[in-house]
């Protein structure tokens, strides 16, 4: 039997969801382990294992896809209950959170409000280099202003997100810039255009 698992973690349970490749379906339900959210998943996997009568091993080998989906982030994003997030990016372009791509849900609608965004103006830090659309260094990356951007974070405690134009210009750094910066999380993404860009900034924060 060949099986296709689905997990979602929520704030309350953790949820699995098993397919087996002659129809069979199976539901598990984990109470989520606030702080450790992978124990019960961890947990689950070994229960429905054992619905099956299979060691975990075995089971683990029979599954042909994972899925993996987490309510929690969701609703992290919604109430703005998230650790603080600094953006570093290519000097001149930390506005790009602000001008977005005009898109409104209510759409013609003059005075709908406009939502803050994720990251504050003034945690959008830029850093001096720039790079041709075929990816060569037009100025090479100024390592220090990379440091001084991250002794920033660390004072006040944010998260490191990179924003680029081409991966190859960070693709060193995939450490702690300054001693004592406890959390450091290098995300890249490679834009090839002001618009992806624009649409990789957003899904980078």
């Amino acid at each position: 039997m060949r099986w296709r698992v689905g997990v979602d973690i929520g704030g309350t349970f953790t949820d699995l969801t098993l397919v087996g490749d002659d129809g069979r379906i199976l539901l598990w339900k984990e109470d989520t382990t606030s702080g450790r959210l992978e124990e019960a998943v961890e947990r689950g996997l070994a229960a429905v294992a054992g619905e099956l009568g299979l060691e975990l091993g075995a089971f683990l080998r029979s599954v042909d896809l994972f899925v993996h989906g987490s309510t929690v982030a969701t609703n992290a994003v919604i109430t703005r209950r998230g650790p603080r997030v600094g953006l570093i990016c290519t000097g001149g372009f930390r506005d790009v959170l602000l001008f977005r791509d005009g898109f409104k849900w209510d759409r013609y609608n003059p005075r709908l409000p406009r939502p803050a965004d994720f990251v504050d103006r003034w945690l959008r830090l830029g850093v001096d280099e720039r790079m041709t659309a075929a990816g060569t260094a037009l100025r090479p990356l100024d390592e220090e202003s990379v440091r001084a951007a991250a002794r920033r974070f660390a004072e006040h405690g944010v998260e490191l997100q990179f924003l680029q134009p081409r991966p190859v210009t960070y693709r060193q750094y995939d450490h702690p810039f300054v001693p004592g910066l406890s959390i450091v999380d290098v995300m890249m993404f490679n834009s090839r255009d002001a618009v992806r860009g624009m649409l990789g900034a957003y899904d980078l924060v």
